[in-house]
């Protein structure tokens, strides 16, 4: 699958905060998907220190495991705005 697939597959990950797509609003900065299904997603929080972190984390590896020849799906918070 390339970037841009994995990119819309992630179209229905919803941040709870914005009650937006995560893609759209540029909450994911990136995906990396290795040759045994692994994904990562990196992605920023909204505002720093954000309470809801937890939630953000959710939505990503939820949409990514419905792709098919995805193993394992799990979220890299970046340290970047």
């Amino acid at each position: 699958m390339t970037k841009g697939g994995l990119r819309r597959a992630l179209r229905p990950a919803v941040d709870p905060e914005t009650e937006m797509n995560m893609v759209g609003i540029r909450v994911v900065r990136n995906t990396e998907l290795d040759d045994e299904g692994k994904i990562e997603v990196q992605r920023v929080l909204t505002a720093p220190f954000c309470p809801i972190e937890g939630l953000i984390a959710a939505p990503a590896p939820q949409a990514m495991a419905a792709v098919p020849g995805v193993a394992v799906a799990k979220t890299a918070q970046l340290d970047e705005p």
